[in-house]
């Protein structure tokens, strides 16, 4: 998935590397919008995510 010219594996519409204090900025601008609590993060879905995948039982070692 990435760009013919760029190591990035997020490429922006111009090609150009997406930062994670991109993807943070722009995460908490839809948890702000969304009245979230502000201590939720972009990393907090993956903790969601593999909590779900643990409680439905999946194979430890898949999720690890």
């Amino acid at each position: 998935m990435r760009h013919s010219t760029s190591r990035a594996l997020w490429p922006s519409e111009r090609g150009a590397r997406i930062g994670v204090q991109r993807l943070d900025s722009r995460f908490a601008a839809y948890r702000d919008a969304g009245g979230l609590d502000p201590a939720l993060e972009s990393h907090s879905l993956r903790r969601s995510y593999i909590t779900h995948l643990i409680e439905d039982g999946h194979d430890p070692l898949f999720v690890q």
